[in-house]
């Protein structure tokens, strides 16, 4: 099984704590999910205000990101362009993203890192990377463009014609920028639809 990173909204703004039961009442929408990683995509949602601490047992912690809607859908239409730029062979998935957020009916879009971090050294090792990224969106520095690809999983990126290079006969690009979709499709309707859920991606 592996560890995997979510993406998902709801009405309050606490973040995801796995030491704490989930309240039903609290409308969880299931976004989209990740192995390993936390795809570029949806780091292109949140800003560095957005972070947040998770505090567990036994004094340990570790920070994720929570964000209102409104920026979210504000950010993702400032930085269209910016997404357009580097990774012009995903305009079709990038256009996709942003009907499936537009879609989402929630007040707050979340990040579960939960099981990522525990793949790091210590909780503050993934949290500079996250920062980092993060940092990108206003410095445009090749630094902070690294870890943005690093979350992703991205190894190999061709800085002059700003394409990501992968062996196509084991990866996807969907796979680093958005990973899949669970419960929003990018066909979704308008908000005010009630049903926007369609068939599960395949992972």
């Amino acid at each position: 099984m592996s560890n995997q990173a979510c993406l998902f909204a709801e009405d309050t703004p606490a973040p995801y704590n796995p030491a704490k039961p989930m309240k039903l009442a609290r409308r969880s929408l299931s976004i989209a999910g990740a192995a390993y990683q936390i795809p570029v995509f949806w780091l292109f949602c949140f800003e560095e205000e957005d972070f947040v601490v998770v505090r567990l047992p036994r004094k340990q912690s570790f920070s994720t990101l929570v964000a209102p809607m409104e920026k979210v859908r504000q950010r993702l239409a400032e930085r269209d362009e910016l997404a357009k730029r580097f990774f012009p062979d995903a305009v079709e998935i990038w256009s996709g993203w942003r009907k499936a957020i537009e879609a989402v009916d929630r007040r707050y879009l979340k990040l579960d890192v939960c099981e990522i971090w525990v793949l790091y050294k210590n909780a503050k090792e993934l949290e500079r990377e996250m920062k980092l990224a993060l940092d990108w969106f206003d410095c445009k520095d090749d630094y902070e463009f690294t870890s943005l690809l690093k979350l992703a999983g991205i190894e190999d990126y061709d800085d002059k014609t700003h394409r990501v290079l992968f062996d196509e006969n084991r990866w996807c690009l969907e796979k680093s920028l958005i990973g899949w979709y669970e419960t929003i499709q990018p066909k979704s309707k308008a908000r005010s639809v009630k049903k926007r859920a369609g068939k599960k991606a395949k992972r």
